[in-house]
């Protein structure tokens, strides 16, 4: 997905993580801002609940976490395949998700 197209699919969204422990719902608000809640991950994560930033660079979707992933910023190119996005981060991490509904107040 390019940067325009990859900025209106997650803008005001919440994408669905997929782990092996279920989904990892993220909130992609159309002002940057994220929200997660880990559930069962937030052990793994270091909190159960997280905030941060994201944005668009280039053809990547950037996000930068208060605590999850050790607040270093990450970048990862999406690739649509039906209602599921593959996701390859920077470091050569791969993964899938699904980009839900329109966010409540995105």
């Amino acid at each position: 997905m390019t940067g325009e197209a990859l900025k209106a699919a997650v803008a005001g969204r919440t994408v669905h993580l997929d782990t092996p422990v279920g989904s990892l719902p993220i909130v992609d608000a159309s002002n940057g801002l994220l929200f997660g809640r880990g559930g069962g991950l937030g052990h793994y994560l270091g909190a159960s609940e997280d905030k941060g930033r994201w944005w668009i660079s280039g053809a990547q979707l950037c996000q930068r976490w208060t605590v999850w992933l050790d607040a270093v910023t990450h970048c990862y190119k999406f690739r649509r395949a039906g209602d599921r996005v593959h996701w390859q981060r920077g470091d050569g991490r791969t993964g899938t998700a699904r980009i839900g509904a329109q966010a409540a107040g995105g």
